[in-house]
């Protein structure tokens, strides 16, 4: 891995820690930990959580801005 990979590799498991915190604490503030909004009767994942929605729309947020930026700074 180049030191450039490594220095993503990190920062997205930064962010992702720092989602999961975010996620965690904007449920937790409206009471609404661990609520279950819908149970599916796959085996991978059963449960869809409001954590998990925040989770993922913070991560899609991100993931967004990244390839935005790449683009930008790829064609300079």
């Amino acid at each position: 891995m180049s030191n450039t990979e490594i220095k993503q590799f990190l920062f997205i498991i930064l962010f992702i820690t720092i989602n999961l915190v975010i996620s965690f604490s904007i449920t937790y503030f409206f009471g609404i930990t661990n609520t279950v909004i819908y149970r599916s009767v796959t085996s991978m994942i059963s449960e869809v959580t409001y954590e998990m929605l925040i989770f993922m729309s913070l991560a899609l947020i991100e993931s967004s801005i990244y390839e935005v930026s790449k683009v930008k700074f790829t064609t300079i």
